[in-house]
Parts: C-alpha cells; sequence; structure tokens
C-alpha cells in the first residue's frame, strides 16, 4: 500500500514562501487531512541524501537545484512511500478516493503517458509509490550510474542540465514498467503558472464527489487563506 505522506519541497524554507504557495501546499494539507504532510527547504534535504548514498551525495551537491530536487524525491519516495506533489502542483481531490478507488498495490501510481509530457513520457512532477518500490530502485541505481560517468568524464557541467540525469531514466523506466504502474491524472492539476500566482476564486476540486471551488470550500471548512 502506498504510505499516507505527502512529500513537497522548494529551495527556501517555509517560513519564507510567499502567501500564494503557501496556500498552494494547503490544498494538499487541507484536501488530505488523515494524510501526514512533509515539507523541506533545499538545505533541509541534503542529510536525506548523503544518509542514503555518500557517493550520490558527492554528484549532488554539484547538481543544479531542479537536479536536486528530481534526486531527493526519488529517495524520500523509495525510503519512506507516499506521494510526491510539485510546488506547482494543486490537489484537486482526496487521495483517500484515488488510492481507494483505482489503486490495486500496483508499485507506483503515475500520471499517463504522454500526459503534460512530450510523445509517451511520464511526468515526475506528481507520483507516488510503495516503500521500497521496486521502480524507482531500479531508478535510483540508473542515476547513480550516470552521475558515476559524469565524475568520470570530469565534464561536470552535465550536472547542471535541467532533467539530463533524473527524468530520462524516470520515463524510461517507468514506461519499460508500465503493466506495475496505476496511472492517474486527475488529482492534481499542474501548471507552470503556480509559480507565480493560485487563483483560488477560480480552483475547483472534487469534493464528496461534487464540483465546487477551492475558495468556498475553505470558507466552509474555515480553512487558513493567505
Amino acid at each position: 500500500m502506498i504510505t499516507k505522506i505527502i512529500w513537497q519541497t522548494h529551495e527556501k524554507p517555509y517560513e519564507e514562501l510567499e502567501p500564494f504557495q503557501k496556500n498552494v501546499i494547503n490544498t494538499w494539507k487541507n484536501l488530505n487531512p488523515s494524510w501526514f504532510h512533509i515539507y523541506l527547504s533545499a538545505e533541509e534535504r541534503h542529510k536525506y541524501i548523503k544518509g542514503y548514498d555518500e557517493e550520490l551525495y558527492e554528484s549532488y551537491i554539484l547538481c543544479s537545484g531542479i537536479n536536486q530536487a528530481d534526486i531527493w524525491r526519488l529517495i524520500m519516495i523509495y525510503t519512506y512511500g507516499g506521494f510526491y506533489a510539485d510546488m506547482d502542483s494543486i490537489c484537486t481531490m482526496p487521495l483517500d478516493e484515488v488510492v481507494n478507488e483505482n489503486y490495486n498495490d500496483e508499485d507506483m501510481i503515475c500520471s499517463s503517458p504522454g500526459f503534460q509530457a512530450d510523445d509517451e513520457w511520464i511526468n515526475n512532477s506528481n507520483f507516488a509509490a510503495v516503500r521500497n518500490s521496486t521502480i524507482l530502485k531500479l531508478i535510483i541505481d540508473k542515476v547513480i550510474l550516470e552521475c558515476k560517468k559524469i565524475i568520470d568524464s570530469e565534464n561536470l557541467d552535465l550536472f547542471k542540465n535541467d532533467g539530463l540525469i533524473v527524468w530520462s531514466n524516470f520515463c524510461n523506466t517507468t514506461i519499460e514498467n508500465k503493466n506495475d504502474i496505476c496511472f492517474q491524472d486527475s488529482y492534481f492539476s499542474h501548471s507552470k503558472d503556480y509559480k507565480e500566482n493560485f487563483d483560488i476564486g477560480g480552483c475547483i476540486v472534487m469534493y464528496n464527489k461534487e464540483e465546487i471551488s477551492y475558495e468556498e470550500l475553505s470558507k466552509l471548512n474555515n480553512w487558513i487563506i493567505y
């Protein structure tokens, strides 16, 4: 089963996030009150990578912020299980409904091939996996091997090439193992617009099987709006 944890990260500590970013986070917390939510800053991420693999950590500290976040999400979901959600993604329905109605103990939950991605690739902005996921272990091992090749080549600029290290390995490996994946696209909305703004009034979510604006739902439940 999927561990009931939601993982999110950003470069800044939570206290320094913009109000709209805290509202984005709260879509995940408010729609999933029985789930444990964990947010970590870039500085807080380091110890988890170092604790997983010292050699990987040596490459990790040379990576761009995006590649670091990509590596971190793999390690956290593999080690603890749960859902990962990008900070430019909002939750649009309770995760319990996703798990209870659509999930049949597959190794992972991912967006469909081609959904918000080129061709048949799979977006790694939002996904979930069981603890010690077989598929995530395959991806992590490939990433470690990729990092070793970069170190050996001494072309360290490749660590700054966003997406090169993780995304291609994530896409290829998930597609190769698609029979062990539950494909789900409806529980989140992922948009570059959420990097700069989150219009609560225009956000529609599914709650108790009915569509309702997130703003109205927040008022009904006395949820905090920043």
